[in-house]
């Protein structure tokens, strides 16, 4: 009996015999082929449709990533003739350090940005947990290298190699201790590279800024920038903020300076961190 694995394509109309048809295989397969390439269309597309902004990340220990369970989704199991799909998942689990997908060291870098995927293995036949500094398509639907791994959600390590404790819903990062990018305190801009602790596409970010003016009589203003239009937080004499801001990211290397700063005395200080953000 002959195979036919199909083609994805939407046919608007399938064949179906009627009595002044000729009763034989062609007949038949006609309005089978047609059923099976919509099938094919109808998977294939949904095999590539992003699952990570449902999916919600957390960390409370910095050292384990807790996962909710995932479901719903189609994954695609064969890459080749006769394609194949099946129903993706994962119960609510934990990935660790023990998931890194380089055999070893089997500890963190310092600083650096991870991905999470729940990839299927062709070989066991079963999903399996996956962590990598390899980034996700363009798409944010798969490991770019491996069609097989759905993304996930990501996260970020401090200077001692710790998950920075965060938890992510939606496309939206929140970090519960805040790294600290900036201390800024002149007038010449100073810049942070955000490129090794945000997700590669990372397109805007929540900044803190703790903000002291020691000046008796004028004002201080810090501006912020990344690329983009900037942001300008002013301050009156003798005064301290502390003011938050979506920053748009037209470039991962921020940018920031005092109007005042050593012209104070003592020198005035803006202290920013890194409170959260988005991925799209």
């Amino acid at each position: 009996m002959d195979q036919y694995s199909g083609a994805p394509d939407d046919n608007p109309t399938v064949p179906i015999p009627n009595d002044n048809d000729v009763a034989d295989a062609e007949s038949v397969d006609a309005a089978l082929r047609s059923l099976r390439d919509n099938s094919r269309l109808s998977f294939s597309v949904h095999s590539e449709h992003p699952i990570h902004q449902r999916v919600r990340l957390s960390c409370e220990d910095t050292t384990t990533i807790q996962c909710q369970a995932i479901g719903g989704y189609i994954q695609q199991t064969q890459t080749f003739l006769p394609y194949s799909y099946l129903r993706g998942y994962r119960a609510a689990d934990q990935f660790t350090v023990l998931d890194l997908d380089v055999p070893a060291p089997t500890v963190f870098e310092p600083s650096r940005i991870y991905y999470c995927y729940n990839v299927w293995d062709p070989a066991t036949r079963a999903f399996k947990r996956r962590i990598s500094t390899g980034i996700p398509d363009e798409t944010l639907s798969v490991q770019k290298t491996d069609n097989f791994a759905h993304y996930l959600g990501a996260f970020v390590t401090d200077s001692s190699r710790r998950i920075v404790k965060y938890s992510k819903s939606h496309d939206l990062y929140t970090f519960d201790a805040q790294p600290q990018i900036l201390t800024v305190n002149d007038i010449p801009p100073v810049t942070y590279d955000l490129t090794p602790i945000v997700t590669n596409y990372c397109s805007r970010v929540k900044l803190r800024i703790d903000l002291l003016n020691r000046h008796s009589t004028l004002s201080e203003f810090c501006v912020i920038s990344a690329g983009g239009q900037s942001h300008t937080l002013p301050l009156g004499p003798n005064g301290q903020s502390v003011t938050t801001i979506d920053l748009i990211l037209r470039t991962k290397v921020v940018s920031a300076r005092l109007s005042l700063g050593l012209a104070a005395a003592p020198s005035n200080v803006a202290r920013i961190t890194l409170d959260g953000m988005w991925e799209s």
